[in-house]
């Protein structure tokens, strides 16, 4: 968690707190009322939590979503990451990162496998330094307020189902990692990993994303996320990000993008099942 994500959590616990203690001064007479200020310190802190909701919405209004972004280096991104970590720490994720010292000092597309709507948020939060923006499909574009954080991000949106317009997009994102606007991540899968096979077999065409930037291609691999559902709120969930290799953009450059996309499924399965064992 970062230092402004701790500050957020206590001050809304303190003020829950706050709330409680003053009504129970009030209305708990006997021990039979005890739950009283039990009820008042969670629905402060639902209530707290709701009025930051309200917040990052009225924002997202003055976003514009139809400008192509310079630099990811801006309002929106801040409170994007911001609040993504304060409501991740909040649903009990624990993310643990390995392989950090393997990411390029330069822009790079990072590829890695898909079990939960919860990686890209993962993944942002995680790498929120080397702003990190993804490529999701066309119909995110469609939730309201978050697809206007979205756009000023960096991040794309891909239609599968229209080759042409796929196109673009990697030739889009392809730019942004030339040009230094951010560097770009995406789940080779296509879709979320529902089946008890380790990884679902990878898009080629996400690689070309690579090629056309001449950029290094970082392959990682992510577990846990597919937990957080299930354990929350009761109990916290490990989430585990392993960078396993970079392919240097000397290589990209040369390579075919079906020889990309084997290289990074066999390196993501072999660490799926090596950590299952």
């Amino acid at each position: 968690m970062g230092v402004l994500t701790i500050v957020l959590h206590a001050f809304y616990l303190i003020l829950a707190f706050v709330a409680a203690v003053a009504v129970s001064l009030f209305t708990v007479d006997s021990w039979r009322r005890c739950w009283v200020p039990v009820a008042v310190f969670i629905g402060a802190l639902l209530a707290l939590w709701l009025l930051h909701v309200l917040a990052i919405c009225l924002i997202s209004l003055f976003a514009d979503t139809k400008k192509k972004p310079s630099t990811v280096h801006n309002f929106f991104r801040w409170v994007s990451v911001v609040t993504l970590d304060v409501f991740l720490a909040a649903a009990g994720v624990r993310f643990r990162v390995e392989g950090r010292e393997k990411l390029p000092d330069r822009p790079f597309l990072l590829v890695c496998n898909h079990v939960s709507i919860l990686d890209p948020l993962v993944m942002m939060v995680a790498f929120r330094d080397r702003d990190v923006a993804f490529i999701s499909k066309k119909e995110n574009r469609a939730i309201p307020a978050v697809s206007r954080y979205m756009v000023p991000c960096g991040c794309l949106f891909l239609d599968r189902d229209d080759s042409r317009a796929a196109v673009y997009t990697i030739r889009q994102a392809a730019e942004y990692i030339s040009e230094g606007v951010c560097s770009m991540a995406i789940c080779p899968e296509g879709t979320r990993n529902k089946t008890k096979d380790p990884i679902l077999p990878f898009h080629a065409g996400s690689f070309k994303i690579a090629i056309k930037a001449g950029c290094p291609l970082v392959i990682a691999g992510v577990r846990g996320t597919q937990n957080v559902c299930r354990r929350f709120p009761f109990r916290t969930t490990p989430v585990d990000i392993c960078l396993l290799d970079t392919v240097p953009a000397e290589q990209t450059k040369t390579a075919r993008s079906t020889e990309l996309a084997r290289l990074a499924e066999r390196e993501i399965a072999g660490w799926l099942t090596a950590e299952a064992k």
